[in-house]
């Protein structure tokens, strides 16, 4: 999830090495159908831009498009 975030932004020039650039995620484990899934994958990225990188750095995250499944 974050290698396609980090090309968009590295696209960009904005730096995603070190602390800069992470990603918190957790999910949801379902039985469905007597089978266990993951249902549900929530992700919050935390990037620090650099000054003068800001605007880049937004338009990359809203390259980025989420797909979410029917239930």
């Amino acid at each position: 999830m974050m290698g396609t975030l980090a090309t968009v932004l590295a696209g960009k020039k904005v730096p995603t090495f070190g602390d800069r650039f992470r990603a918190d995620v957790e999910g949801d484990i379902e039985d469905v159908d007597g089978v266990l899934r993951i249902t549900r994958i929530r992700v919050r990225y935390t990037l620090k831009a650099p000054p003068g990188k800001t605007a880049d750095a937004r338009e990359a995250m809203g390259r980025i498009s989420y797909v979410a499944r029917p239930r």
